[in-house]
């Protein structure tokens, strides 16, 4: 019996030594599955990060129109490669971008380019340099169309040049300035006929058409104007009263109906073209860089010579802001849903903005 015993006790040992064998290579086993899982998480942590450090870079390509550059940093990120896919909303903005202006490296206006339009219909640009020279280009075939000279050289490149483009029925027009920066002419780019000219007290700023081509509107130092570009007619939509005041933006909504405007001490104006009303939107620290009307017209989006992006439902009075850029704000936009908005600032950063939660989507 003892003997027994003694073989029983051996063969529990042995069997205890085998089950912690057993265990060990278990737990060996399953540390080296986790010690692989996250070994495949870090790899995607970084993965994730270098793409979002190519779509800063892209978006900083964007902004300086280094469109050869801006293909690059896509194509490391085209669909069809091995691993998960990291693309998102700013991915597909970039890389409409990039086929929209996959050959605008061609357009070379020959001097800086101070302002620029893009036709209703996108198939005629117009750019206007810093010595008022104006060119039209065809935005298919990037060659530039006959247009007749233009030019304000005895200002030395002091005040901003504009030039707007606009369908007034079967025909485009321009408006830019004429040798006299107090004057704005109108233009059938066709016929090259002179449909209008408009004279100003002051030198023009900035000019933008209506969506329909039925108006124009200029800023100078202290007024702003509403013309009516068939008639000639114009209705003073505001002015001015402090010393050192200037107005420095102006655009239409997509509806035409109405007009928003603003200054260097930060107001925004927005007059209804029907009632002849005039809103008044305060608030704002800095000057106003940039403004960009919803598809719906509903909404203004503002952007500041401080950095800020506000969003204003100006028929409530309610304004949603942004946490905005370090610089001033270069360009604003809303995208054809009015779910998102696009801001760009002078560091070089594109942002996405969910507009419903103020959530940044993309920076």
């Amino acid at each position: 019996n003892e003997s027994l015993r003694e073989r029983y006790r051996e063969l529990e040992e042995t069997q205890a030594k085998l089950q912690r064998s057993i265990n060990a290579e278990s737990l060996e086993k399953e540390n080296a599955i986790e010690a692989s899982k996250e070994a495949s998480r870090r790899r995607t942590q970084v993965e994730e990060e270098l793409y979002f450090a190519d779509m800063r870079a892209a978006s900083h390509s964007y902004l300086v129109a280094n469109f050869p550059e801006l293909r690059q940093f896509l194509k490391k990120h085209l669909p069809g490669k091995e691993g998960p896919d990291y693309r998102h909303v700013e991915f597909d903005y970039l890389d409409r971008i990039a086929r929209r202006w996959s050959d605008i490296e061609r357009i070379v206006h020959g001097k800086y380019v101070f302002d620029m339009a893009l036709s209703p219909d996108g198939k005629t640009l117009a750019t206007v340099d810093t010595e008022g020279h104006v060119k039209l280009w065809d935005a298919e075939t990037h060659e530039e169309l006959d247009y007749p000279e233009t030019g304000t050289p005895d200002d030395d490149g002091l005040f901003p040049k504009h030039v707007a483009l606009a369908l007034s029925g079967d025909h485009l027009i321009i408006a830019h300035a004429g040798k006299d920066l107090r004057q704005v002419l109108v233009v059938d780019v066709k016929s090259k006929r002179q449909i209008s000219i408009f004279r100003h007290d002051e030198a023009v700023w900035q000019s933008a058409f209506s969506l329909d081509g039925r108006y124009l509107a200029t800023v100078t130092n202290s007024v702003c104007t509403l013309w009516d570009v068939q008639s000639g007619q114009s209705k003073q939509v505001g002015k001015l009263q402090a010393a050192g005041g200037r107005f420095v933006q102006v655009v239409f909504s997509p509806t035409s109906k109405e007009l928003a405007f603003s200054d260097v001490g930060g107001s925004i104006y927005v007059y209804d073209v029907e009632q002849s009303t005039t809103q008044t939107l305060n608030g704002h620290a800095g000057p106003v860089s940039e403004l960009a009307f919803s598809p719906s017209g509903h909404a203004l989006a503002v952007g500041s010579s401080t950095g800020s992006v506000d969003l204003w439902e100006f028929r409530t009075g309610h304004r949603r802001s942004f946490a905005g850029h370090p610089e001033p704000v270069r360009a604003l936009a809303i995208s054809p849903d009015g779910q998102q908005l696009f801001s760009a600032g002078r560091e070089g950063n594109l942002r996405i903005w969910d507009i419903h939660s103020s959530r940044l989507q993309y920076s």
